[in-house]
């Protein structure tokens, strides 16, 4: 992995694959962290659901790319990175259980938009990423993660239009 900066920004480039799934393995925790805060905040049933579904999806893609990193090889050789410091900031506004509150409520439609806020946000950190990684495993990689964020992305968008359908009725 290169770091160069840039006046106040760093710029990270040049991904080989067990880098590209740690960042993986730490989104997808973040990802369920965040879910499961909200699920464990909200009472009302459906909304909880939801929310646990996102949970479990997190958690089995957690699964899969901590498999793919040990099927490096190269997980205990680079067991300390710079990737284990990045902040993603993807799911940093939601850090502790009173601010979810604050941003979800009891609201379905809320929950549901800012679930399509979180999925944009990480499809476009991992496209940030996409744009900087020089090796083919890499980039393969990085896509991959962006296409399982595109379909958490498109079910929250179907699930946010279904519910605004029956409300309107």
């Amino acid at each position: 992995m290169k770091v160069t900066y840039q006046g106040d920004k760093t710029v990270i480039s040049d991904f080989s694959i067990s880098e590209a799934y740690k960042i993986s393995v730490r989104m997808e925790r973040e990802g369920i962290y965040y879910y499961s805060r909200l699920r464990d905040y909200i009472r009302t049933p459906e909304i909880k659901e939801i929310f646990n579904y996102f949970a479990g999806e997190e958690t089995k893609h957690l699964v899969y790319f901590k498999s793919k990193l040990a099927e490096t090889g190269l997980e205990e050789i680079e067991k300390e990175s710079i990737v284990d410091h990045i902040d993603t900031k993807v799911f940093d506004f939601l850090k502790n259980l009173e601010s979810a509150g604050d941003v979800i409520g009891e609201n379905l439609e809320k929950a549901l938009k800012t679930g399509i806020l979180m999925e944009k946000q990480a499809i476009a950190f991992y496209r940030a990423v996409l744009s900087n990684v020089k090796n083919t495993g890499g980039s393969e990689t990085i896509l991959n993660i962006i296409m399982e964020e595109m379909g958490h992305l498109e079910k929250f968008i179907m699930l946010l239009k279904d519910y605004l359908e029956k409300k309107s009725l």
